[in-house]
């Protein structure tokens, strides 16, 4: 649908990108607002095809959520293109995008929702409302209708096992969602990573949960990074700090590869020194594989689960 530009405006977006298509190439995210808070903020952002040369209103393309802001987020976009298969979306936005030029990019920090004591940011509410709103043209998620009613959760819930032979479209929505703009060989790593998990007993029943990051203390390139922690929740909804047993960090970097963080305590033998790195110190130490490929070839050589936890 079409929709005018001040009606975006009015609900606080502001034009932060344009894409332009670039024929046998990538389309490029080109930032139009280089001081925007979205940036780096919990965000939503519509994709609009501008209506005529001096636009006051635009055809509603397209709608998101960002929950670390649009800047990695369109990082992703970029990736899904890159590794787009025949028939997939990321292809058909493509063709669409190649065929009608340049996008232009409307975003906004998303609100605050203050739930149980805590304040949140409501991106997912936004999008569902956007998308409820606007009837965007390329989204395929489906969304509850607003005035749906949904049953409420049980307070002490925790979120289900995932899968013990996980493909992509069984794991949750956001997960899902990083996940299939990722290259072919690093979503077989990751669910390559699941599977392991889910396939040593200790580990299999242990509650999960999504971490927004740590900001210090994490190897080099993994400050701040996003993580799949496995471990005991303490009242409080946090991952106890010396009840995790597994960290997997959802980096797009490639300098900063895709892999398992275990507590050193863990750690076979020191004869595997070679083969991994540590960090931290004391009841604090954890390691990783220095080539993930090789840990999953073989875990039992660097990892032994009967060993007392001495944290």
């Amino acid at each position: 649908m079409r929709i005018q530009l001040s009606t975006l405006t009015g609900w606080g977006f502001t034009q932060t990108h344009k894409i332009t298509a670039i024929i046998g190439s990538l389309p490029e995210f080109v930032v139009v607002d280089k001081s925007h808070p979205s940036l780096k903020a919990a965000s939503v952002y519509v994709w609009g095809e501008p209506i005529g040369p001096e636009p006051h209103e635009v055809e509603v393309l397209y709608v998101g959520k960002a929950g670390y802001g649009v800047k990695r987020r369109f990082s992703q976009h970029r990736g899904g293109f890159r590794n787009r298969r025949p028939g997939d979306n990321c292809g058909l936005i493509l063709d669409k995008l190649a065929a009608q030029g340049t996008i232009h990019v409307y975003a906004k920090v998303a609100a605050s929702l203050a739930l149980f004591g805590v304040n949140v940011p409501a991106y997912s509410t936004e999008e569902e409302a956007l998308c409820e709103r606007l009837a965007p043209q390329w989204n395929r998620a489906s969304f509850p209708r607003a005035a749906a009613p949904t049953a409420p959760a049980a307070a002490d819930a925790q979120p289900d096992p995932l899968p013990i032979a996980p493909d992509a479209e069984q794991l949750p929505g956001d997960l899902r969602e990083w996940l299939l703009v990722q290259s072919e060989e690093r979503q077989q790593t990751f669910l390559s990573l699941l599977r392991y998990v889910a396939s040593v007993d200790t580990l299999r029943d242990l509650p999960q949960k999504f971490v927004g990051g740590y900001a210090h203390g994490q190897p080099k390139g993994y400050n701040g990074v996003p993580m799949l922690v496995f471990g005991e929740i303490g009242a409080g909804g946090r991952v106890l700090p010396l009840a995790w047993h597994v960290r997997i960090p959802l980096t797009d970097d490639d300098s900063a590869p895709l892999t398992i963080f275990i507590p050193r305590c863990f750690l076979r033998s020191p004869e595997v020194a070679g083969t991994v790195e540590s960090h931290g110190q004391g009841n604090q130490a954890f390691f990783r594989p220095v080539h993930t490929a090789e840990f999953l070839r073989n875990p039992d050589a660097f990892v032994d689960w009967r060993r007392e936890d001495t944290r």
